[in-house]
């Protein structure tokens, strides 16, 4: 018998050919054997098997088609018998792929085999590439979008005295702040600060006075 058949008992008057997933690759064969897990063949009366490719596999002995690995694996060269899990951080969208792609800043994926990115809600962030979560601003930062790569300190006169924050507050009258500023401080006794939002507080000119803190203006003597 040729390539591609066999005659498995004795007084066989024809050859009868491979099935599909199977082959016999030189001749005199007595029997077909299995394509081996990771290569397979389609058509029956076969020579030989063919290798997975990147982004498809077979898992088992026999198989007449590959698998494609599907969205959130793959599958990285040829003859794969399974298929990888996308990492958290690293997505994959198409059914058929070599490789993962990591979620770029600003973006996170939390869990494994994931097929899309998430993007950061406002009040946190994501600094780099391949980021699995996303981190929270600290008090006297905020960040206003989504998809944020990094948070931003509270101008003076603003503050912000939590976590999360997606935008900073301003100061009272009879406050003021600096840079990154988680409270305001009330401007002391002789000063005032008479409008919100106040980087310094100034102090009462001749004829006035505040005996107490955190004034927003001055009496007259």
């Amino acid at each position: 018998c040729r390539a591609g058949q066999f005659v498995g008992s004795s007084g066989a008057s024809v050859c009868l050919a491979c099935d599909v997933g199977e082959f016999s690759n030189t001749s005199g064969f007595s029997v077909c054997r299995a394509c081996p897990a990771g290569s397979v063949q389609g058509t029956s009366n076969s020579s030989f098997c063919v290798n997975c490719t990147a982004g498809y596999f077979s898992e088992v002995d026999g198989d007449s088609s590959c698998t494609a690995c599907g969205v959130g694996r793959y599958s990285a060269g040829e003859g794969s018998t399974v298929c990888v899990d996308c990492l958290p951080g690293q997505v994959q969208g198409v059914a058929v792929a070599s490789q993962c792609t990591n979620c770029t800043a600003g973006d996170y994926a939390p869990r494994s085999r994931m097929s899309a990115c998430l993007t950061c809600s406002s009040g946190s962030h994501a600094g780099v590439d391949g980021s699995s979560q996303c981190t929270s601003c600290v008090a006297g930062q905020y960040a206003d979008g989504s998809g944020d790569t990094h948070c931003v300190n509270c101008s003076a006169g603003f503050y912000s005295s939590f976590g999360d924050a997606s935008t900073c507050g301003p100061c009272a009258a009879g406050f003021y702040s600096n840079e990154s500023a988680t409270i305001c401080t009330a401007c002391g006794p002789g000063t005032f600060a008479g409008a919100g939002s106040a980087t310094a507080c100034v102090e009462c000119r001749a004829g006035q006075f505040v005996g107490s803190s955190g004034a927003s203006v001055c009496l007259a003597c």
